[in-house]
């Protein structure tokens, strides 16, 4: 019997079907891949906590309302490669090799579990604690759990790193500069921009004031890596940059990732 945070009286039970017993039946070791960076290491990652979503059958439509004045910005995450678009990736590369995987989306939580958290500091912190305990869980039922979040502060992922022995937390850095994100302009926004012809773009370099009426909550947000601090990883196991100043595609990230997984015996029980 013992006391735990705000409950007493509690007691941990052994089941007869453990871990190794699930790793053995899935052929595989459960883990939790932890995919952080800075808020330009993708456009979807720039703008996916910091805005409200409205879901559109081809894309992501972000309502943006920077110094009061009302914008609307189609981004695709083919605008840049975001944490998002490597977890998916790699998720797809296991399935096709018979692992079992799943990914943990930060904005996909906020949908439920996380749904009473704001982007305050403290809130922040609940936020990557919560998907830390249920990336354990995953990864204790042998599933290799895929956790993409900008998780920006280093203190909460050491914390998440804790949970598990080390050997099962792996770090992943998409250490991507926002001069990548302008290249790459799939949908020609950066370069419109520059032309003057579209305002406001400088929600990108600036703080963001984002209002949201017609129905919306209303929110006051920090940006991460502008009047937030993005803290990035002294020893993360895996570093995602560009070579030579080009851009990985996500098949060439993810396979960096899958290969780590194999090389690290993840891959077979």
């Amino acid at each position: 019997m013992s006391t735990v945070g705000n409950s007493t009286n509690i007691f941990w039970q052994e089941c007869s079907v453990g871990k190794a017993e699930r790793q053995k039946l899935l052929n595989q070791k459960g883990c939790v891949l932890w995919i952080t960076g800075l808020s330009g290491s993708g456009l979807s990652s720039m703008l996916g906590e910091s805005c409200v979503r409205k879901k559109k059958p081809y894309g992501t439509y972000f309502a943006l309302i920077p110094y009061g004045l009302q914008y609307l910005y189609e981004a695709l995450c083919t605008n840049c490669l975001g944490k998002s678009t490597l977890a998916c990736t790699v998720g797809r590369e296991l399935h096709s090799k018979g692992n079992l995987s799943y990914i943990l989306d930060g904005d996909n939580l906020r949908h439920g579990l996380n749904k009473d958290l704001g982007f305050k500091a403290e809130d922040r912190t609940e936020n990557i604690r919560r998907v830390g305990e249920v990336a354990k869980l995953f990864a204790d039922a042998g599933l290799i759990c895929i956790a993409s979040l900008i998780s920006p502060y280093r203190k909460d992922r050491d914390a998440c790193r804790a949970m598990l022995p080390d050997a099962n937390f792996i770090e992943v850095f998409m250490n991507m500069p926002l001069e990548l994100c302008e290249q790459r302009d799939a949908k020609g926004l950066y370069k419109l921009a520059r032309a003057g012809k579209i305002k406001g773009m400088s929600f990108v370099l600036t703080m963001i004031r984002l209002i949201v009426n017609g129905g919306y909550n209303i929110f006051y947000l920090s940006f991460t890596g502008i009047d937030d601090p993005y803290e990035p990883p002294l020893n993360c196991e895996i570093e995602i940059q560009q070579k030579d100043g080009v851009c990985p595609t996500p098949n060439d990230m993810a396979g960096e990732v899958v290969t780590y997984l194999e090389e690290k015996g993840f891959l077979q029980s």
